[in-house]
């Protein structure tokens, strides 16, 4: 079960383990607001698109925005996928035509990412360490309000199944 503070922000703030039908039943089933469908809709149109381009039957995600909140109505499902990084290599030129900001939110109502997962002993391990730390440190505050304040908050850590999207 995911926990809200008084703001309807997740908590605690960091990445939060999840899985796939609990997002849906908090985020879509239990908020039955048109522009929350759908979102949810381009989400699983981007997804499914995404594994059948890449030939993956699950992937990592963090996900994030106001969709993970209690806002009723969300302008858009903020995303960041981990591929391999052999497998992004690969399919790279449709992984960033197809399936990366700003496309993404175009077609599917998705601002997606793309961190690349370089093994401990790769020479560019250390850019994956580095892009985590980032998101980690975007997802887990919000923007900062007029009077300069940033609160706290949890995101979502799903790893997304093929058979849960279809």
């Amino acid at each position: 079960m995911l926990h809200f503070d008084h703001k309807g922000y997740l908590v605690p703030d960091k990445n939060i383990e999840c899985k796939f039908k609990d997002f849906k039943a908090t985020f879509v089933e239990m908020m039955p607001h048109e522009q929350r469908k759908l979102l949810y809709k381009g989400l699983i149109k981007f997804l499914q698109g995404l594994m059948i381009a890449t030939n993956r039957e699950e992937i990592l995600t963090w996900i994030n925005g106001s969709f993970t909140t209690k806002k009723e109505n969300p302008n858009d499902i903020d995303i960041v996928y981990f591929l391999e990084h052999s497998v992004a290599q690969v399919h790279e030129p449709i992984l960033f035509e197809r399936f990366s900001y700003p496309e993404t939110l175009t077609a599917y109502g998705v601002d997606a990412y793309l961190v690349k997962l370089f093994p401990e002993n790769h020479l560019h391990h250390l850019r994956t360490q580095s892009d985590k730390l980032y998101w980690i440190s975007k997802f887990s505050r919000t923007r900062k309000n007029r009077r300069g304040t940033a609160f706290r908050k949890g995101f979502l850590e799903i790893n997304i199944r093929r058979h849960e999207i279809e």
